[in-house]
């Protein structure tokens, strides 16, 4: 069985991939993507350079993140509440949100384009987060914008979660960011 690749109905660029899960008394076996399908629904070539893994225990919330690289994500174990925001200024979409439950209750692989903000919140009591991007890690290619931005309205149901002290003390309002889009 092929992928199925759905895109956003909210947010274009954005793509969703399941595959099927094979189990039996040993466990499961599952591919989590595979390039040339991706490539296919993209559009467009996509260069994954490098694989990160983060683990995260609950009430932990990670980001807006936004980056200048494509980003495939993948929860090995565990649940979140994901917020996908469009800040490609150009974009049709700019500021809509996709907001959705990820992990082992809905086993899918996300994509997200370049130019995208990238948040999570963890809902279990440990989150396995993997995922790989399209340039290697430099900070100055990435802005963190604050997770509770009163711009981007994002529905998080913790208004006083675990964050780290770049999403804390580091991360700028939107507004100081796109001072021309509010």
């Amino acid at each position: 069985m092929l992928d199925i690749i759905t895109q956003s109905a909210i947010i274009p660029g954005i793509f969703f991939i399941e595959r099927p899960t094979f189990g039996d008394d040993r466990g499961f076996f599952r591919e989590y993507f595979r390039l040339n399908e991706l490539e296919a629904a993209a559009g467009r070539p996509v260069n994954l350079v490098q694989a990160n893994h983060s683990r995260s225990v609950q009430r932990v919330l990670r980001g807006v993140h936004v980056a200048t690289y494509d980003k495939l994500i993948y929860i090995v174990s565990g649940n979140v509440q994901m917020a996908l925001i469009d800040l490609r200024p150009d974009s049709p979409t700019f500021r809509k949100l996709e907001y959705f439950e990820a992990g082992e209750n809905s086993r899918r692989t996300v994509f997200i384009p370049a130019g995208i903000g990238n948040s999570f919140y963890t809902v279990s009591s440990q989150v396995d987060y993997i995922y790989f991007v399209g340039e290697y890690y430099d900070p100055a290619k990435e802005q963190t914008i604050r997770w509770n931005d009163p711009d981007l309205n994002i529905p998080w149901t913790d208004s006083e979660p675990i964050v780290s002290a770049r999403d804390r003390d580091g991360a700028k309002a939107f507004k100081d960011i796109f001072t021309d889009k509010i």
